[in-house]
């Protein structure tokens, strides 16, 4: 699930793109504005995964105890100041790195996506 920090765009070329993965944004399921203490529940009973640019989401108490309670999982992009390109090209070079980290990591996690791509960084929950 791409977060609303991202482009609707970006969801469906990976949808089309990834025959093997449903890549969804959450506007697909949620009203725009939702608070991420609602969706995160959510994401977790189905055991989506959430790719974001919010790295202060893991920071704030609500999301925080979203995550733990209900085993979300995240990738969270880093850089600041990133053109619309340098983003895609960032989840493009890490998609099968993210797929493959998304599959093995026990619930809760949270990965650090760097902006030139590489090895993926756990972050503390």
């Amino acid at each position: 699930m791409l977060d609303e920090n991202l482009s609707p765009q970006l969801a469906k070329a990976l949808d089309l793109l990834d025959e093997r993965a449903t890549v969804h944004y959450i506007t697909d399921f949620f009203d725009p504005g939702t608070e991420d203490s609602v969706f995160l529940p959510v994401l977790g009973r189905v055991g989506a995964f959430l790719v974001t640019r919010d790295a202060r989401q893991r920071k704030r108490p609500a999301e925080l105890e979203a995550y733990r309670k209900h085993s979300v999982g995240a990738f969270i992009l880093g850089g600041k100041n990133l053109e619309r390109w340098d983003i895609v090209k960032q989840v493009v070079l890490s998609w099968q790195q993210i797929k493959e980290a998304a599959s093995k990591a026990s619930r809760p996690f949270a990965y650090k996506v760097r902006a030139g791509g590489g090895k993926l960084e756990g972050l503390s929950l």
